[in-house]
């Protein structure tokens, strides 16, 4: 069995023409969207936790997730039907392509496993050179599995709607418009990746270990549709918009940088830091998240409606290191998930839980 899948996948690669007409004249359907949900899982896991949050059913978002990335895949490919269908006006065509979009997500299935065992090989290796050989050998499997992607997914175009020329050219672009108006639309409304500044890292004790020499900001996930139902609460880690970089321009691609910090004052209330250690009133409050000494000191202040006293775990920092202090609650963009701290392990070679 395993041999034979070897071949197939040695087949897809220089004969992908074949192979795909092959597995769509076989009816591989089932298959294709188990692929199909392996591939968008990671990426949409984020999303479960969000719609189940762990207070109602611990972890079982990890289940639920099935569901959704299986519910993403479906309609990506219903937004390229839609491109097809918008430009060639065919009628036909949707299940074909469903039957062969998971197959054409192979690649994208072993550049995550060969992440995965760069990240373990990396942890086990302390020689930077070999850190170095490595890099290079991913970055250029990368390479080659992103161009056996795009040629499958094309070849899949072409055989399920019979796409030619100019034709194929006006589903491409449209299909991308779609399917990035979805991301936006996502990213916007449900979850978003920010780019965190190592100092907000620190202060926050989500360490740095192997990522790239002289990097300054690294990519967090962050729940953003929380905060479209709820205020934020005390105790949550947020993202929120540095100084100058509110309103349109933060919704820009390049311009995804976002401070750190965990809410600890909320509005009207009179907030003061002695030594480190936060007072609401008279009452100092229960912080047993704190890092490193805590040398930190605030006069009392009074937040505005419309503020919250946010600083990182580590009291040793001044805010303004990192961003921190009173912030205005239209600069606040989301929460970080259990699932963005387990991503961020992960990526960092820190995964256990």
């Amino acid at each position: 069995m395993a041999t034979v899948a070897v071949r197939k996948l040695r087949a897809l690669v220089t004969h992908p023409v074949e192979i795909l007409e092959d597995l769509l004249l076989e009816h591989r359907f089932i298959p294709s969207l188990t692929l199909g949900m392996i591939s968008y899982y990671w990426s949409t896991l984020q999303i479960s936790e969000i719609l189940l949050p762990p207070s109602l059913g611990g972890r079982s978002y990890f289940l639920l997730n099935l569901l959704v990335s299986l519910g993403h895949l479906i309609l990506t490919v219903l937004l390229i039907h839609l491109a097809c269908w918008l430009v060639t006006r065919t009628q036909g065509g949707c299940s074909e392509i469903l039957t062969l979009w998971g197959y054409t997500q192979l690649p994208w299935i072993i550049l995550i496993a060969l992440v995965g065992l760069f990240i373990v090989v990396h942890s086990l290796t302390a020689a930077t050179e070999a850190g170095i050989v490595w890099v290079f050998s991913l970055a250029g499997a990368a390479f080659f599995l992103w161009l056996w992607g795009v040629i499958l997914k094309l070849q899949a175009l072409k055989i399920c709607y019979a796409l030619v020329g100019k034709s194929l050219l006006g589903v491409i672009g449209l299909a991308l418009v779609l399917n990035g108006c979805l991301a936006w639309a996502e990213r916007f409304f449900i979850a978003e990746r920010g780019l965190v500044s190592q100092r907000a890292l620190q202060a926050m004790d989500l360490t740095v270990d192997f990522l790239p020499v002289g990097r300054r900001n690294f990519a967090l996930s962050f729940d953003t549709l929380t905060y479209h139902l709820r205020s934020p609460e005390r105790g949550e880690v947020v993202a929120f918009l540095p100084p100058g970089r509110a309103g349109f321009v933060a919704l820009v691609s390049d311009a995804r940088l976002r401070s750190l910090g965990r809410i600890v004052g909320l509005p009207g209330e009179t907030a003061e830091v002695r030594q480190g250690r936060v007072y609401i009133g008279t009452q100092m409050l229960e912080e047993p998240y704190l890092k490193g000494s805590s040398t930190l000191h605030m006069p009392p202040m009074t937040l505005a409606v419309d503020q919250f006293l946010i600083l990182g775990d580590d009291r040793s920092l001044s805010p303004v290191d990192y961003g921190g202090g009173l912030i205005q609650e239209e600069r606040i963009r989301g929460r970080l998930t259990d699932v963005g701290r387990l991503k961020w392990r992960f990526l960092v070679g820190r995964w256990p839980w």
